[in-house]
C-alpha cells in the first residue's frame, strides 16, 4: 500500500468539505412531491446515533429519525411553516407532515446518504 502524501491529505480534506454540500431529493408519496435534504454532518449523525443508543426500540429510532429529518431539511425549518402548523417544538413539524412509514423510510434514506448506514444497522441490531 502506498503512503499518503501531503497532497493526498489536502485533497481528502477538500473532498470531505465538498461532501457536506451534497443534497438528496426524496419523494414523499403522501404529498406526491419531493423534498430536498442536505447531507447530514458528522455532528448530526453522532447526535442521532447517540439518541438511538445500543438498546433502541422502534419508538427511539423513530424519534431519532425525526430529529435527522428536521435537521437536514431547510423547508421543514421554516418559521412560517411552523407558525401555520401551530408547532411549538420544531421537531414536531416532522410529525405534523409525515406518517410513521414515511418517517422511517426517509430516516433510512438519510442514514444511507450519510455514508454510515452499516454502522446504524449495527447499532440498531445490537
Amino acid at each position: 500500500m502506498k503512503k499518503a502524501t501531503f497532497k493526498d491529505l489536502i485533497a481528502k480534506k477538500k473532498q470531505k468539505e465538498e461532501s457536506l454540500h451534497k443534497f438528496k431529493e426524496i419523494e414523499v408519496k403522501s404529498i406526491g412531491k419531493s423534498l430536498i435534504f442536505k447531507k447530514p454532518s458528522d455532528e448530526v449523525m453522532l447526535s442521532v446515533m447517540d439518541d438511538i443508543g445500543t438498546t433502541a426500540d422502534t419508538r427511539t429510532i423513530t424519534t431519532a429519525y425525526k430529529k435527522l429529518i428536521y435537521r437536514t431539511c431547510e423547508t421543514l425549518q421554516d418559521g412560517e411553516l411552523q407558525k401555520e402548523l401551530e408547532i411549538k417544538d420544531p421537531y414536531d413539524t416532522v410529525d405534523a407532515i409525515f406518517d410513521l412509514s414515511e418517517i422511517l423510510t426517509i430516516g433510512e434514506e438519510l442514514f444511507e446518504f450519510s455514508g454510515i448506514a452499516n454502522v446504524g444497522e449495527e447499532i440498531k441490531n445490537s
